[in-house]
């Protein structure tokens, strides 16, 4: 769609959806994470050549919204139980049963839409919920650099060594975020 989207050489714009895991890989869903950090690669590469473009009118933007209630799990468990499946008992959340601190997924568009229309040219479009601000965000995104750039250890904030003193960093008032 995006070779037709230049083709008309009308503005626009794609909005790929990521995930938080896909940029601090949180233990315990590989391939998920996994398929969230190809769609970031993807979507970077992509406005990188959308920007390279002469007079190009489209742009890319990655949405990385936290923990949504959707009904991903409830899809998910209803294909793997078949016949076996109870919704109550197999779904742990879902729009239906929504976890406390998930937002809705009309929250998580409205973020999107105002953070477009506050700033157009927005690539990342990190998404707080319920329990997780942005402040605390970027710490953790923090932390995940210095484990390559610091630390040279992989998930070092679940590792016990650390595990300590990331949570006294998170705890730490810190500027600089805006």
């Amino acid at each position: 769609f995006v070779p037709l989207m230049l083709q008309s050489e009308k503005p626009g714009i794609i909005v790929n959806t990521g995930s938080k895991q896909g940029l601090t890989n949180v233990p315990g869903n590989p391939a998920y994470n996994a398929a969230k950090g190809s769609i970031r690669l993807i979507t970077e590469q992509l406005q990188h050549e959308l920007r390279s473009k002469p007079d190009c009118k489209i742009s890319a933007h990655l949405f990385i919204p936290g923990f949504v209630n959707t009904n991903l799990a409830y899809n998910y468990f209803r294909e793997l139980k078949g016949d076996d499946f109870d919704p109550e008992k197999d779904v742990p959340w879902s729009e239906e049963k929504p976890a406390s601190g998930a937002w809705n997924s009309s929250q998580a568009i409205d973020f999107l839409f105002d953070a477009l229309q506050e700033k157009p040219s927005r690539f990342y479009i990190l998404c707080p919920d319920n329990d997780v601000t942005t402040q605390m965000d970027y710490k953790r995104l923090r932390w995940y650099l210095d484990d390559i750039l610091v630390r040279d250890l992989p998930l070092s904030r679940w590792h016990p060594d650390y595990k300590d003193a990331f949570a006294v960093y998170m705890k730490e008032e810190e500027g600089g975020f805006d």
